[in-house]
């Protein structure tokens, strides 16, 4: 909201026409008795009629810049609604995406940052409480809905894990992938994203088989095809609503599956690229199809779980024997002609069974190691062998255990294998955690990305002791089949792929990396169109360029994204208090001349001025793909494709460019030295970075396009 109003924004007009007045006395009432500055959140009750039991209101300010107070209060406010969820005891919370409206006017790209950044946090910590699902609405019908829903997506699904330690337990959405079964044994599967990137046998397209160079999906398809797909095409028209288009389409498949044999085909995927249109098609499919054939992909959204650990060794607690039945008595009666031959037989019994006895003392150290599952077991063991246990009270923290040999010395061979296996165990943590400094396992996450594996299963695959499976950051338990790198969920029998990198002794190897050899520096890995990191990066490209993705290669160079890593780390402390880093991925279009030395050499201040020198002497990164897709930046060969980098640019904090700038300036006359981090064409609204220091950004992915 802004300035205490609660129509000032258009949510609180929406909650105003769906609550009614109740919701309006219930705000001017609270907002009457309270005074609020910019992060402040106001809290009512919720009305019945939104089924919600607490409405939190943030008190925002328009955008003033990327360092301005409107950032920072706006991630105050998201920080505090997530504390008043914790100290509510609430289990859920669903926030839009703030700011990007017409009267707060935040960039899209800064809303996003801010709020899943305040989540990402929220994660790490250890204040999650009772809170285990936090829903992000996006309104499918808002112009930038699909570049929203992307970027949100995107954002989290880099950031489910950390360190090895999960943030969040899964990531799911309206738009997940939908299985169900239909005639013949044949899955359909309903599928938000971009037909080009399938690898069916077949692919199914519309058009209106007159404008086929027109932007769309027919464009990029006979962009790859070629000129003899296009021949073949005859006239025809298009242009249906698509929820006629959804049943029309939901009841032909239902039809032939169900009324034709179909030998050989398994599977149908319908791909649809809107989030209206992929709804729409949802909708029609719930209605059509039993809800019992209908198998969503993922479960529960963002739940926030600790890395296990190994059962940790405790101090003993000796008053569990203090019940034992060590204090039991047996009344022997003796029978004789003559008291000596009573006594000799009283001495001879007795000496025959203090043989058969025995007494052995344990030091607390000893005792140290045992868990509480040790010490339950050692109490039953002296019940079931009539031991007498007591406490030493000269030395405190030892037991004396008396009694027959045979149970005595079951004590002594369980408190012996308690302590070989507490050793073992501390031999194993650190064989477990010098291991995860040099060798990573990571299992393909059902997000499309690589998550690293807890130290125990990466010390199990490394060993390859799997006979008894692995469990993953998530808590979820996995068969493997060490072999073919496939692991199996032992709850929903769904499987992963599994992989294995090494890590050098000074560099640690990203995830989303293959592996590389031990003297191999430099490697260009060209990705496969089915996998989920292909499709984020042509996602994000597509969004402002029309043309087509020819192959997308990621690039792996140790000493580039070493010293990037160095530099991100610098900028990050140095700016601790102000955002850190600032780390976002830019686009930066290059020459077939250029790339080579830039895939290994990186980016080059010298080059400076071959195209403009507008806002400075440094390396110039576009927030958008079309800036930088132009002929002018992006030269295209004889074939007439052109080249583009997807590059990881540090800006820290920045300010406004000049042409005759050769290094940022300083960021207080007091502290010259103190230097902005980068610049930019405009400081309210960034389209363009500049950079003045060669690490400071890195080349991720090459885009060739046509």
């Amino acid at each position: 909201m802004l300035n205490r109003q609660l129509t000032s924004m258009k949510i609180g007009k929406c909650l105003l026409k769906r609550a009614g007045n109740v919701i309006q006395s219930k705000f001017d009432s609270v907002a009457a008795n309270c005074s609020l500055a910019p992060g402040d959140v106001l809290q009512i009750d919720g009305p019945p009629s939104l089924g919600c039991s607490k409405l939190f209101f943030i008190e925002c300010s328009p955008w003033d810049g990327v360092r301005g107070q409107s950032v920072q209060a706006l991630a105050n406010g998201l920080k505090k609604c997530l504390d008043l969820c914790v100290q509510q005891r609430f289990s859920s919370v669903a926030f839009p995406v703030i700011g990007p409206g017409i009267v707060l006017k935040f960039p899209l790209s800064e809303a996003i940052q801010v709020l899943t950044e305040n989540i990402r946090q929220f994660g790490l910590s250890a204040s999650s409480g009772s809170l285990s699902t936090i829903h992000i609405v996006i309104k499918p019908d808002y112009p930038d809905s699909e570049q929203c829903y992307h970027d949100v997506h995107r954002y989290l699904s880099s950031n489910m894990n950390q360190g090895g330690q999960a943030i969040f337990r899964s990531l799911t959405s309206d738009l997940d992938d939908i299985t169900m079964t239909v005639g013949g044994g044949v899955k359909l599967q309903l599928v938000f994203g971009d037909i080009t990137n399938e690898t069916t046998d077949a692919v199914v397209n519309t058009t209106d088989f007159t404008n086929f160079h027109n932007d769309g999906v027919c464009k990029d398809i006979l962009t790859v095809a070629g000129p003899q797909v296009e021949a073949e095409l005859k006239a025809g028209i298009g242009g249906l609503d698509p929820g006629v288009v959804a049943g029309a389409i939901l009841r032909g498949v239902k039809t032939a599956t169900s009324s034709t044999p179909l030998y050989c085909l398994t599977n149908i995927r319908l791909v649809l690229i809107k989030i209206k249109v992929f709804l729409k098609f949802k909708e029609e499919a719930m209605q059509m199809f039993p809800t019992a054939g209908i198998n969503r992909v993922s479960v529960p959204q963002f739940s926030y779980v600790q890395q296990q650990q190994l059962p940790s060794s405790m101090s003993p607690d000796l008053n569990i024997f203090h019940t034992s039945s060590s204090n039991e008595q047996s009344v022997l009666l003796f029978l004789g002609l003559s008291r000596k031959d009573v006594d000799d037989a009283k001495t001879k019994l007795k000496n025959l069974y203090q043989s058969q006895c025995s007494t052995q003392s344990f030091k607390k150290e000893e005792l140290a190691c045992l868990t509480q599952e040790d010490m339950e077991h050692l109490k039953q063991l002296v019940e079931t062998e009539f031991l007498y246990m007591q406490e030493d009270q000269s030395s405190q923290g030892s037991l004396t255990v008396s009694g027959l040999k045979d149970g005595v010395n079951k004590v002594v061979q369980m408190i012996n294998a308690s302590v070989h296996g507490s050793l073992r165990r501390e031999v194993r943590v650190r064989e477990e955690e010098e291991l995860y400094t040099r060798v990573a396992w990571c299992i393909l996450g059902p997000n499309g990305t690589w998550e690293r594996l807890p130290k125990t299963a990466n010390h199990s695959l490394e060993k390859n002791d799997v006979a008894g499976g692995i469990v993953d950051a998530q808590g979820i338990q996995w068969s493997v089949n060490a072999q073919k790198l496939k692991a199996t969920s032992r709850v929903t029998g769904l499987k992963a792929n599994l992989k294995r990198l090494v890590n050098l002794r000074d560099f640690t190897l990203p995830l989303c990396w293959d592996n590389m050899g031990h003297s191999e520096t430099f490697k260009k890995v060209e990705l496969q169109t089915s996998s989920a990191e292909y499709r984020t990066v042509k996602e994000a490209f597509k969004r402002t360029v029309s043309k087509t993705v020819m192959k997308i290669e990621r690039l792996q160079n140790v000493h580039l994204r070493r010293a990037y890593e160095v530099q991100k780390k610098n900028i990050s402390d140095k700016n601790i208090q102000e955002g850190g880093a600032g780390e976002k991925l830019l686009y930066h279009g290059t020459t077939q001349e250029n790339c080579d030395s830039i895939m290994k050499t990186g980016f080059n201040r010298r080059f400076a001025g071959q195209n403009a020198t507008a806002y400075g002497h440094g390396t110039y990164f576009a927030v958008n793909a079309s800036y930088s897709a132009q002929p002018t930046y992006s030269k295209p060969a004889a074939d007439g494709s052109q080249l583009m980098f997807v590059a990881r640019v540090l800006t820290g904090i920045y300010t406004q460019g000049q042409s005759n700038m050769k290094v940022p300036p300083p960021r207080s006359d007091q502290r010259p030295h103190d230097l902005y981090d980068s610049v930019v064409d405009n400081i309210v609204n960034p389209s363009m970075y500049v950079v003045f220091h060669d690490n400071q950004a890195y080349p991720d992915y090459l885009i060739t396009f046509k």
